[in-house]
């Protein structure tokens, strides 16, 4: 497994990305709170990444979970973060085919040089 932070591609620059053992990508948006930004940028990483979620103080979580539907319904997981209970997954994310394969090893070699 691997991990690198602000990977800049054509469409964005998620904060976080990790490849997992299986090869495959993951994208991760951090706000404090614009949900709506999130969900969109989180839904363009989907470009490149198997799966892409977005993470927000646990504070959020009931205001998060009103949106729910909008999240599953493209695919984009919900974490939160608190110091007690560190990061929770609400929803995940559906596994996604990225419709943009040479951005994803593009990602992969940004990983491998970073971590």
């Amino acid at each position: 497994m691997g991990m690198a932070l602000e990977f800049n591609w054509q469409a964005g620059r998620p904060d976080v990305i990790l490849q997992l053992g299986n090869n495959h990508l993951i994208a991760l948006e951090a706000k404090l709170e614009k949900w709506e930004e999130a969900f969109h940028q989180a839904y363009r990483n989907k470009s490149f990444a198997h799966y892409s979620y977005v993470l927000f103080p646990g504070a959020l979580e009931k205001r998060i979970r009103k949106h729910l539907e909008k999240f599953e319904k493209y695919g984009v997981g919900i974490c939160t973060i608190t110091p007690k209970e560190g990061v929770r997954v609400i929803l995940s994310a559906k596994r996604n085919v990225p419709v943009q394969p040479w951005i994803t090893e593009e990602a992969k070699r940004f990983i491998k040089s970073n971590y």
